[in-house]
């Protein structure tokens, strides 16, 4: 057997000692074990933990659906107002989201104004005096042509 048929086979083992299935000459066995392997002991523990978790999980579940159950009958005879969504479904989720989406938007904003300014102090600039010595270079030969054009 390779060992992920015999981690499977171990896995069964717990499974049926923490549920209580095991015969007593089993459970021994199998307790024995967990006292010489720590591996084994572990396996348990977490397993242990794993079903309750799930055990609970389950029980949260059925106590919700319990509870939408009661406030639709109390909703369908009238006992209680039951709140119904104002608007279209999209104003609704909008409205359950608002302040998620506020935030994404602030964060978007702000990241836009670091990296534009990042990327101005990073962008070369031209001198603005070789622009002022080009405007009289161009200036001095339109005159130029002018007074050539003008003889």
């Amino acid at each position: 057997m390779n060992d992920q048929q015999n981690n499977i086979i171990l896995l069964d083992a717990v499974e049926r000692y923490i549920m209580g299935d095991m015969n007593p000459d089993e459970r021994l066995h199998f307790e024995n074990l967990r006292k010489a392997d720590s591996e084994v002991d572990q396996m348990v523990v977490e397993h242990t933990l794993f079903v309750q978790k799930m055990n609970r999980f389950n029980q949260w579940q059925k106590f919700q659906t319990s509870l939408n159950e009661v406030h639709h009958s109390l909703s369908a005879q009238g006992k209680i107002d039951a709140e119904k969504p104002k608007g279209g479904r999209v104003l609704y989720i909008f409205n359950k989201f608002k302040k998620t989406a506020a935030i994404a938007a602030s964060i978007a904003g702000i990241t836009a104004l670091i990296v534009s300014g990042i990327v101005g102090s990073v962008t070369p600039k031209a001198p603005t005096n070789q622009f002022e010595i080009l405007k009289k270079i161009l200036i001095h030969l339109l005159r130029n042509q002018e007074f050539r054009i003008g003889k």
